[in-house]
């Protein structure tokens, strides 16, 4: 029944801050290799996937696998543009027309996809009640972006979900004299874009944030405008990256609240999982963070 059903956003945000240039390295150096390794993670579907505390198997199946995701379909419930070869063919010729008029050419997709969307078998674990779980198998449609990675999501049950994971340059390597073109290109000022994302900054109304990870939401659309971050520290010269994610959910009011709070839990680890390998593989590469 189309009146039970609601569609909420969420949005969490974990920074990862760039530690100062080893002897005989710049802050550029330091820079691109905490950029590059941010940006090989989150462009993974397994590696991302895996991060939720609940998934234990992810595998790609067939497009023509009954149980894939009906990309189109998906795709407009919430407005994302599908490129050509990831569209289902037409089952006949178009009627000739006469020409359009001419008109502006249409905006670049939002996502920056880079990629044919590929589909998923996910398997989770959820927690049900005193200390039992359950078993769920669902499928997910997940294209690569320039910034990570975009996914649209059947868990069945008249549940959709539409979610994108992105590296963005909060600010850029502070290297007196020279000109970074990387940082320059995609520097920000550090705030969470609302306009792009489509939902408030996560982290407004905290305090610091600087190494912490926020999150925000609204309901039926809306938009979040609270959140929580961690204790607020300097930048220390190579930079600051962020791990932004977003999603919308679409489902009934009855399990609302249930999906909401199974979301915050497992991507509230997902990012801190994320925060710690980074963290960890850079100091295989002999870039140590704090």
């Amino acid at each position: 029944m189309s009146f039970l059903q609601t569609t909420f956003k969420t949005g969490y945000i974990t920074d990862l801050i760039l530690p100062p240039p080893p002897e005989g390295k710049t802050p550029t150096d330091v820079f691109r290799a905490g950029h590059s390794l941010a940006l090989e993670m989150a462009r993974s579907p397994e590696t991302m996937s895996k991060l939720n505390p609940f998934v234990y198997s992810v595998r790609v199946i067939s497009a023509d696998d009954p149980q894939a995701v009906d990309v189109d379909a998906v795709a407009a419930r919430f407005g994302v543009e599908v490129s050509p070869s990831s569209s289902s063919p037409p089952s006949a010729p178009p009627s000739p027309s006469p020409p359009a008029p001419p008109s502006p050419s249409p905006p670049a997709p939002s996502s920056q996809s880079v990629g044919d969307f590929v589909q998923y078998e996910i398997k989770d674990k959820l927690p049900v009640a005193f200390g039992f779980s359950a078993d769920m198998t669902y499928h997910s449609a997940i294209r690569t972006t320039q910034q990570g990675i975009e996914a649209l999501t059947d868990p069945g049950s008249g549940v959709l979900l539409h979610g994108k994971w992105g590296i963005e340059v909060a600010q850029g390597p502070d290297e007196r004299g020279s000109a970074n073109a990387d940082a320059d290109a995609h520097a920000r000022t550090g705030s969470f874009d609302a306009t792009a994302a489509g939902i408030a900054d996560p982290r407004a109304g905290s305090a610091g944030g600087a190494t912490g990870t926020g999150s925000g939401s609204g309901a039926d659309g809306g938009v979040g405008g609270t959140g929580s971050g961690g204790t607020g520290s300097g930048i220390t010269g190579s930079g600051r990256l962020h791990l932004l994610e977003t999603n919308t959910t679409s489902c009934s009011v009855l399990v609302a609240w249930y999906i909401k709070a199974s979301m915050d839990k497992a991507h509230r680890t997902a990012h801190r999982r994320f925060k710690d390998r980074w963290v960890q593989r850079m100091k295989e590469l002999g870039y140590p963070c704090s």
